[in-house]
């Protein structure tokens, strides 16, 4: 895999490189250009990217990626699709109920799948809304506004939670499970294919879908048609679920690109439970740090609802508890 790695690192770099070259751009006219941009970047930090010694890695610098294709003269999306860490922040820890293995073998399987390009869409919003009955079935409902971050761009992966497994979010920090062969995950050839035809799609198909332990899984969507860039595309699938435990479990919306609102709500038929809200989130520039807070309170119309904004990556999540008393 390191291989792979390296040979994406490099494919930034010559992008840029080449892009400089075609217009006969030096790195002190480029940095004296953008200068003037609301995002812009300094010499040493071009220096740095062209050598292929770092790469953009927080939310400001892909802004200021996309002003660079401005001054530069490229399409949209023509730097930035080679961008292996906006698709994958570099969290060594992982985030909710995925390690950092797990996040590996998610980029792996996006290779597997033969994504061309490390971020297919800026994602605009991203929610998940579950309405569960007493017994612990549900539907679970998705819905997906992006915009294409560069021509040709038709194909983007999610990961979704098929069972609202309660211990994925036990104790604090990161999830407790990510070791544990029961917990929740994708690393170590965990995950299994199962038929994306149990998903009920509008403005996209559901063309790959696997399995992971802990109920989660990856699945693929694809657009009609290859978009152009900065083209806005929207998406609404939705499947059958069955929570592990009716009386205790929690929704789990995640996100590894950098997003604008990242929402899960939870609808319950029984009106003893309570809920509480759990939101964690990742900045590029704090790699290894996670910001969370819980929120305990009595459900208004029982539905509970958590949501994140301007996001690098993050997880939203509900959980739900039958019967036990408020706290406040």
């Amino acid at each position: 895999m390191q291989a792979t790695e390296d040979e994406k690192t490099g494919a930034f770099a010559r992008a840029l490189q080449s892009a400089m070259v075609q217009g006969g751009w030096t790195l002190g006219r480029l940095a004296a250009a953008s200068r003037q941009a609301p995002s812009p970047v300094s010499a040493p930090t071009l220096r740095s990217w062209l050598s292929g010694s770092t790469e953009p890695s927080r939310r400001a610098s892909f802004e200021a990626v996309r002003e660079l294709e401005i001054i530069l003269g490229l399409g949209s999306g023509l730097l930035q699709r080679h961008l292996e860490s906006a698709a994958r922040p570099q969290l060594r820890s992982g985030i909710g109920p995925l390690s950092g293995a797990d996040l590996d073998a998610l980029m792996d399987l996006r290779r597997e799948w033969g994504h061309d390009s490390a971020v297919a869409a800026d994602r605009i919003f991203l929610g998940a809304d579950l309405h569960l009955g007493a017994d612990g079935t549900g539907e679970l409902v998705h819905t997906l506004v992006a915009r294409a971050v560069h021509d040709g761009a038709q194909r983007v992966m999610l990961v979704v939670d098929l069972e609202c497994r309660a211990d994925a979010v036990q104790g604090e920090g990161n999830a407790q499970g990510s070791g544990d062969p029961q917990g929740a995950g994708f690393a170590g050839g965990a995950a299994e294919p199962f038929d994306p035809e149990l998903f009920r799609a509008e403005g996209v198909a559901i063309t790959r879908a696997v399995r992971a332990r802990g109920g989660l899984a990856a699945i693929e969507l694809t657009f009609p048609r290859p978009l152009e860039a900065a083209e806005p595309c929207f998406a609404t699938f939705s499947i059958p679920v069955r929570a592990a435990d009716p009386a205790h479990g929690t929704l789990h919306v995640l996100s590894f690109a950098p997003t604008g609102v990242l929402s899960a709500r939870v609808t319950h038929d029984a009106p003893t439970h309570r809920f509480r809200l759990r939101r964690e989130w990742a900045r590029a520039d704090q790699q290894d740090q996670f910001d969370g807070k819980d929120e305990f309170g009595r459900p208004l119309e029982t539905t509970g609802h958590c949501v994140l904004s301007e996001i690098d990556a993050g997880l939203a999540a509900v959980t739900w508890e039958r019967g036990t008393p408020l706290a406040f």
